[in-house]
């Protein structure tokens, strides 16, 4: 459990366009509530509002702490447009999550998974939520529920729900909870569901808390996630450095094409 769910924290830049291919639609155009949408408007917009951001080349340098006995180390997360690289450290060196140019992939160091679309639509880049939230506005495929006002750490909250509807796999795994700050608009917090690299309608309970945000290239940025696991402590990523805007090789993105040049 402890590993799987590890792995599946490497999954963290979610190219919330990918669809599975030959999945059955099941709505084109889902229920949006007026107010939430403009709720999430306002989020965006106090963390920069920057729509450039879903093109930009974004490249993250930061460190992975995986308590109590987990792999911990170096972490370089990477995307542009609908590619993404992740990296962080593993058993067998390297694990690394890579876009594949629309053909994702899993490398640890001794094999390639591949046929994994699913875990590139079901765990948001925790260090993103804007990213995130433009796609959720943009789609609209997103079902988004009215907002809640409710209590979190003491503090009173607006918590909105939505789920992608674009077919049966992504109304599963596409479920998310976000929890507003009342002043700043400021994501504090996501809960949400991610798939099992061999089963995508196998789904664990995940939570993001955003912390430390800091404005990088005229975006606000958590610097400090905390991250969980049905409710418990599965990793802390403190993020040394953010670059918006960066120029990122179209190689990086590429996946081995097979296990042994994994190897």
């Amino acid at each position: 459990m402890r590993l799987r769910v590890a792995i599946s924290f490497l999954l963290c830049l979610s190219v919330l366009q990918l669809r599975l291919a030959g999945q059955q639609s099941v709505s084109s155009t889902a229920p949006r509530d007026s107010q939430s949408v403009a709720t999430l408007q306002q989020s965006v917009a106090a963390m920069g509002g920057s729509t450039a951001l879903q093109s930009s080349g974004i490249v993250a340098h930061g460190q992975i702490a995986v308590p109590p006995a987990g792999i911990s180390g170096a972490i370089l997360w990477e995307n542009q447009g609908a590619e993404f690289r992740y990296e962080r450290p593993g058993p067998n060196g390297p694990i690394v999550f890579v876009s594949g140019h629309g053909d994702a992939a899993l490398i640890d160091g001794i094999s390639v998974q591949r046929n994994i679309s699913h875990l590139a639509i079901s765990t948001p880049p925790p260090h993103l939520p804007a990213l995130c939230l433009l796609s959720a506005i943009n789609s609209p495929a997103m079902r988004v529920t009215s907002p809640q006002q409710v209590s979190l750490n003491n503090s009173t909250a607006i918590k909105i729900s939505m789920v992608d509807q674009t077919d049966e796999i992504t109304s599963v795994v596409t479920q998310q909870d976000w929890y507003f700050d009342l002043s700043t608009m400021l994501p504090l917090r996501l809960d949400f569901v991610t798939a099992e690299i061999h089963n995508a309608v196998a789904a664990v309970k995940m939570t993001y808390v955003f912390s430390n945000y800091q404005r990088v290239s005229g975006m606000m940025i958590p610097l400090n996630v905390a991250m969980y696991a049905d409710s418990q402590k599965m990793a802390d990523i403190v993020f040394a450095s953010v670059e918006v805007g960066a120029s990122i090789s179209p190689t990086d993105f590429d996946a081995p094409a097979s296990t042994a040049v994994a190897k």
